[in-house]
């Protein structure tokens, strides 16, 4: 399990990211209908720095979107925390 805070400077570029995986078609899903919904709702909000997704005026969830970001960003993108899991893992193998 890795922190991911939700703060601009984390969110701004991993929605970015996101969404060039999603244009590009190196990310697809089923066409599951409550998760289409959820991704759908998403609403883009600028900021001085760049766009986010957000809830925006909506009452739908879009938690399922908000994770897929998160997890896009942890699988394609490597940090100094990523360079000393390995030899954790190795020590619990």
């Amino acid at each position: 399990m890795v922190e991911f805070p939700q703060s601009a400077a984390r969110m701004i570029p991993a929605c970015g990211h996101a969404y060039e995986l999603i244009v590009n078609r190196k990310v697809t899903h089923d066409a599951a209908p409550t998760y289409t919904d959820q991704v759908l709702s998403a609403a883009q909000r600028m900021t001085d720095t760049g766009w986010r997704l957000s809830k925006g005026k909506s009452k739908r969830k879009i938690d399922a979107c908000i994770a897929l970001v998160m997890a896009l960003d942890r699988a394609t993108t490597r940090t100094q925390t990523d360079a000393v899991a390995p030899s954790i893992v190795q020590v619990w193998e």
